[in-house]
C-alpha cells in the first residue's frame, strides 16, 4: 500500500490555460485533521529542490547527524510547518506526529508524482 492512501491522500494535477501544470493533494476525508494538514502542506512544496532537502534532512535525523529541524513551503504561511523532532515530525498547527521513515516515504511518493 502507499503512503498517501496510508493518510487518505489523493495526487492530481491540471494543466492551466497557459499550459503550466499545477499539482495537488487532497485529502480523501473532510474530518481528519492530520490527512488535510498533510494535504495542505504537500500541496506548498512543488520545488523539487525543497522536497529533497526535506528529505535530506530527516535522513540526517535519522542517521543521527547535525540536521535542520524547522521546515515551511515558501508558499505557506502561517502556522503550517514542520518540525523534525526525532523519531517523527511534528505537522502543526495542530501538531500531528508521523514517523520520520513514513513522512520520507510520503515525501518521496510526491516527488516522483510531481517529476512525471
Amino acid at each position: 500500500m502507499s503512503r498517501r492512501k496510508d493518510f487518505n491522500l489523493t495526487f492530481s494535477r491540471t494543466k492551466t490555460p497557459g499550459g503550466s501544470l499545477i499539482y495537488y493533494c487532497d485529502s480523501m476525508s473532510s474530518t481528519n485533521n492530520q490527512s488535510l494538514c498533510l494535504a495542505t502542506i504537500l500541496s506548498g512544496y512543488h520545488e523539487k529542490d525543497d522536497i529533497n532537502y526535506l528529505i535530506e534532512n530527516i535522513t540526517l535525523a535519522q542517521n543521527g547527524q547535525q540536521y535542520e529541524d524547522f521546515h515551511q513551503p515558501d508558499s505557506l504561511t502561517g502556522s503550517f510547518e514542520l518540525i523534525i523532532s526525532p523519531p517523527n515530525i511534528v505537522i502543526s498547527p495542530n501538531n500531528h506526529q508521523i514517523p520520520l521513515q513514513a513522512c520520507k516515504e510520503l515525501l518521496n511518493e510526491w516527488l516522483e508524482f510531481i517529476s512525471i
